[in-house]
């Protein structure tokens, strides 16, 4: 499987996003929200937002490259066939503690591939 993040398994468009958004599947941890809905494709489809308030542009989009860099490293370990969107809070932007929360995260959600070990 490729690492990279291709266009393809981004979410862009307004309305797959609020379908996302109003699915059932909605997990928290302290500094990360997620939601996620299948989407009956062969791959999974990842977005980030966040909170209303949160910095300036420039800590946004640090955020955000870090948000989807850890996923990018962690996607062989999930399950396929989901859209995902991730709510990120204001908080400790360092990769360390974003991952901690992110696979908190997945393993609440049950996203995680069966067999796959979630290790830092």
């Amino acid at each position: 499987m490729k690492k990279s993040l291709t266009k393809a398994e981004r979410l862009k468009s307004s309305s797959e996003i609020r379908r996302v958004f109003s699915s059932k599947c909605k997990v928290k941890v302290p500094g990360l929200a997620i939601y996620c809905a299948e989407n009956d494709l062969r791959y999974n489809r990842i977005g980030v937002t966040f909170v209303k308030g949160y910095g300036n542009s420039v800590q946004r989009n640090r955020a955000r490259r870090i948000i989807k860099e850890i996923y990018r490293n962690r996607k062989a370990e999930l399950n396929q066939g989901f859209d995902i969107m991730i709510v990120v809070h204001p908080g400790m932007d360092r990769y360390s503690e974003r991952e901690r929360q992110m696979i908190s995260l997945f393993q609440k959600a049950g996203i995680f591939a069966a067999g796959t070990r979630h290790s830092l």
